[in-house]
């Protein structure tokens, strides 16, 4: 199963591959497996459980303070020793299905509370990273998925990046602000999120044009593909599904999409647009760099909170649909980077941050909005936007700055 799924992927890996890859007869597969999925999640969670075993083991051996840097460190040795079981664990983990991204955030969780409970017994004036423990596990997780993806093999070099990226968020224990995902109440709204979801239109009106009638059920079947993976997951969801959601015939569907990746694809880049048109809006609105990242922020989070179904193909589903779209995922994560260019000349070390702070900075939001949004429909990603400001700014401006400034904004209610 690890060798077959790491060569081609979840969604192209076949029981017939497997037992090939193994030497045994189908039979004998389903003595030990009902279906792909359940020898898959099994597989992961072999993974999960060595690697677990190696991290406690670390962190056992050497002082609560580096914790997380061993658990980087055996993150990276498994990467390195054994490149198809951490492209299962980092990578087919997110394109599995809802109960493969159950097994993989359960399995970064439990990781997360050995550091937590490492870093417990450390005195309260001990400065830590003041970030949530599972994200920044997760942002590692994609990063190291990214490198593996691209065939890069040595990573020893992104073990001492990171620690030193997780080093610029540490104040004292005692001062930490953000280390557990509580939502913040907002009163603010940003006038570049339109206060209306985006909706499908309705059919179009008798005698209009082709061209019209096409232009309408695109748009029906790209909000219906979004509304059939929120209810059931990409892997689960069929056209069927999405005909019957949108109310067009398998005809309109084959006239405009190759098929149900392509829809998939079209709502992923649908939302995109969207998304940066408000993001960028915001952003542009602000003075300081700082107060132009807030407001970004504010307009990116409230256009997902008021379109549940299009974060959840853009946050959860994107891995599942295919590698084109997570080349499509990857290259929008590089566009939200741009609103953190100008904190490189206002850097506080007087020195540009590595392509990797900037990688890293960008996955860790993904991160938390990723399980935010898991939370389901009612899940309001707008409260975290204190926390992806901090985790945006610090690098940059300081840990004890940014966060004087986010106190700044919460006390003015978000004005600038």
């Amino acid at each position: 199963m690890i060798e077959v799924v790491a060569s081609s992927g979840y969604a192209d890996a076949t029981i017939a591959r497997v037992v090939a890859q193994a030497g045994v007869s189908q039979p004998t597969f389903y003595e030990h497996f009902s279906d792909k999925q359940d020898g898959f999640i099994q597989t992961l969670r072999e993974i999960q459980q060595q690697l677990k075993v190696a991290v406690e083991a670390s962190i056992e051996k050497a002082s609560p303070v580096d914790a997380r840097a061993n658990t980087i460190k055996e993150l990276i040795a498994l990467a390195s020793s054994s490149r198809a079981a951490a492209l299962l664990l980092t990578n087919e983990a997110m394109a599995g299905g809802p109960h493969a991204l159950d097994m993989r955030d359960q399995g970064i969780t439990e990781i997360a509370r050995l550091i937590d409970v490492a870093e417990s017994g450390l005195s309260p004036d001990t400065p830590t990273p003041d970030l949530a423990t599972e994200v920044a596990l997760g942002a590692v997780y994609r990063l190291i998925a990214q490198r593996l993806r691209h065939g890069q093999s040595d990573l020893v070099k992104l073990a001492h990046e990171l620690s030193a990226w997780m080093e610029s968020y540490e104040v004292p224990i005692s001062r930490h602000r953000w280390a557990q995902l509580e939502p913040v109440e907002l009163q603010r709204r940003s006038r570049f999120a339109p206060a209306t979801p985006l909706r499908a239109p309705e059919p179009a009106p008798p005698g209009s044009s082709r061209r019209a009638r096409r232009a309408n059920q695109r748009e029906r079947i790209m909000f219906a593909a979004a509304e059939a993976a929120q209810a059931k997951g990409y892997t689960e969801s069929t056209v069927a599904d999405i005909v019957r959601i949108a109310g067009v015939d398998y005809r309109a569907f084959s006239a405009l999409f190759d098929s149900k990746q392509d829809a998939y694809m079209a709502v992923h880049e649908f939302g995109v647009l969207r998304v940066m048109a408000a993001t960028a809006g915001g952003f542009f609105s602000g003075g300081s760099w700082s107060q132009r990242a807030w407001e970004a922020g504010r307009a990116f989070t409230q256009v997902l909170d008021n379109n549940p179904a299009i974060a959840h193909i853009g946050f959860v589903e994107a891995y599942a649909v295919g590698p084109a779209a997570v080349k499509r995922l990857e290259e929008s994560l590089d566009a939200f980077t741009l609103f953190l260019q100008q904190g490189q000349r206002l850097s506080r070390r007087g020195a540009q941050q590595p392509k990797v702070a900037i990688e890293a900075i960008s996955v860790a939001n993904f991160e938390m909005a990723y399980r935010q949004t898991r939370k389901g429909p009612d899940a309001r990603l707008a409260g975290l936007l204190p926390h992806a400001i901090f985790i945006s700014l610090a690098p940059f401006m300081g840990a004890d700055a940014t966060n004087e400034f986010i106190r700044r904004q919460l006390q003015s209610g978000g004005e600038p």
